[in-house]
């Protein structure tokens, strides 16, 4: 999928203050997700300086979107937003305003 890819490249380069370990899952017809698209089973390691989670792709979503591109970047950049705001919720030495500033280019079209 091409538009992941460009979506993907994006972020190189930037320095956020944890590392995000983040499985995009696009629904299909053998792995399908029913949940709205979106951040699922995030977890903050303080520890590590790590946040993992899962944004999912409803594939009816997809299908219903009038540009794909579009939707997958808002759905991308709202996901990596609420990772930043769950890190800054359980390490105060993160500030989620300035973080959230560094990706706004993701929802950028």
């Amino acid at each position: 999928m091409q538009v992941v890819s460009g979506i993907k490249r994006k972020p190189r380069g930037i320095d956020l203050p944890y590392e995000l370990d983040i499985f995009l899952h696009v629904g299909a017809e053998i792995s399908s997700t029913c949940d709205p698209s979106g951040l699922h089973v995030p977890r903050v390691s303080v520890a590590k300086r790590r946040m993992t989670g899962q944004i999912r792709i409803n594939r009816d979503e997809v299908r219903e979107a009038p540009d794909l591109k579009s939707f997958l970047q808002s759905t991308i950049h709202r996901a990596v937003k609420q990772m930043i705001e769950h890190i800054a919720a359980r390490d105060a030495t993160v500030d989620a305003d300035v973080e959230i500033r560094k990706v706004a280019f993701l929802g950028e079209q």
